[in-house]
């Protein structure tokens, strides 16, 4: 909100309430006119402010201060305005029928909000086709409904982005009006992107690469082998690690994601399967290492990289030497970076993406684990139980199992490549 504080020491209020009328909107500026049902008021209250963009029947919160105006009356002057999508009937119905959505008025707001209630604007977004449930909605009504509330949305989402990082409502709607819809991307970072979709989509449609694995005995095996059991949920995400090309595991602190790590590498390097581990940092490359006892690189020094040039020796030329690739701290990793890393990637490896949306955005351009989880296609595995180790537990390091020769080879019998489960038997190497 690109607005001034107060000259004089008014006293700032917050009030909140429901938008019955918009009078007035300028998208130019964005300086608008609400009339707003505010618990606690008797009749309409006047606020004024600015809004990259509103509509009547949305939930509006202000901070600002009372002014008496010679012309208009009492009026709530906002410094601060934030506007919510409507949650009740009688706001989603305002909300549809105000004009937001082109092909909605009034009266067809009225019959959808009868016939879906509060489920409404879900059924517009997520299950479209219901809405021909609606006397007077055809496929090709349908369709325009559905793009114009798409077109509405994205509208929205990027006048509250700009407005969000600094820019102000006028001149958020003066970009808005020069570019459109259309993304604006550097030629190069939309090479980045396009690659790192396409890599990925191939990978996650491509058949199963690991050994059949009979995944009860493979997991008794490494509980012993490890001397930690798994819990239910970590057991479920193993067996979805194993059963897909790319897998993507989230979660905060404490969830067990280092102990589902060291299950995958116990298990698959007993089936020979060359693992790579890799993060962006060099801290974090060493703190893997230590949690796994296989050695971890920064991703600059795994893909070779010219000191001279900035250039990597690891590419689709000369991939890397794997059959699973597992990237730490993937939060951190940028576009370029990625992409890079996914050409480098061979045809037949494995790729385990880990890390915690909620911590470290890259520094460079992107949200690249965000937006894969967003775009799902990629099994993700989500941790959330947290869990507690005793003070005199210790991690038995996968190299120090294969040193002392402690590793069991993994046999099964020939299962077709989709499938993790074979009736093989383990026996020492």
């Amino acid at each position: 909100m690109n607005a001034t504080a107060p000259e004089r020491s008014t006293p700032v209020e917050n009030i909140s309430g429901l938008i019955e009328r918009v009078t007035f909107f300028n998208e130019e500026s964005g300086f608008c006119v609400l009339r707003l049902k505010a618990p606690g008021h008797r009749d309409e209250v006047t606020v004024i402010g600015s809004l990259p963009s509103v509509s009547a029947g949305e939930w509006l919160a202000a901070e600002g201060w009372w002014v008496r105006d010679k012309e208009h009356g009492l009026q709530f002057k906002a410094t601060t305005l934030k506007t919510v999508p409507p949650t009740t009937v009688e706001g989603i119905e305002r909300y549809l029928g105000s004009g937001l959505v082109k092909g909605i008025g009034p009266v067809l707001a009225s019959k959808l909000v009868e016939k879906f209630g509060k489920d409404v604007l879900s059924v517009i977004e997520y299950r479209s086709p219901e809405l021909q449930r609606v006397d007077g909605i055809g496929p090709k009504r349908r369709e325009r409904i559905k793009r114009a509330w798409q077109e509405a949305k994205q509208v929205r989402e990027i006048m509250l982005f700009l407005h969000g990082h600094g820019v102000s409502t006028s001149r958020a709607v003066r970009i808005f009006k020069a570019y459109g819809e259309p993304l604006i991307f550097l030629p190069h970072l939309r090479r980045a992107e396009e690659g790192v979709a396409a890599k990925v989509k191939h990978l996650v449609k491509a058949e199963l690469v690991y050994p059949p694995i009979d995944f009860e005995k493979a997991v008794a095996w490494c509980e012993k082998r490890t001397g930690k059991t798994l819990a239910s949920s970590q057991r479920e995400a193993l067996k979805m690690v194993l059963a897909n090309r790319v897998v993507i595991i989230t979660g905060g602190p404490g969830v067990g994601k280092t102990t589902l790590v060291n299950s995958i590498l116990t298990i698959l390097n007993a089936k020979r399967v060359k693992c790579l581990l890799c993060a962006p940092t060099g801290r974090a490359a060493k703190r893997l290492t230590e949690t796994t006892g296989v050695e971890a690189k920064t991703i600059h020094r795994l893909l070779e990289v010219d000191p001279g040039t900035g250039r990597f020796s690891r590419n689709e030329g000369n991939p890397l030497a794997c059959g699973l690739l597992v990237i730490d701290e993937t939060s951190m990793v940028d576009v370029p970076l990625m992409h890079s890393l996914v050409k480098a990637l061979p045809i037949r490896s494995g790729l385990i993406l880990v890390g915690d949306v909620d911590q470290l955005p890259s520094v460079g351009p992107g949200m690249v684990l965000n937006d894969l989880i967003e775009s799902e296609i990629i099994p993700v595995v989500r941790l959330t139980e947290v869990f507690r180790q005793a003070a005199d537990s210790q991690i038995i390091s996968n190299a120090h199992l294969i040193r002392q020769g402690q590793m069991p080879q993994l046999r099964g019998q020939s299962r077709p490549p989709t499938s993790i489960l074979s009736s093989g038997t383990s026996r020492r190497p």
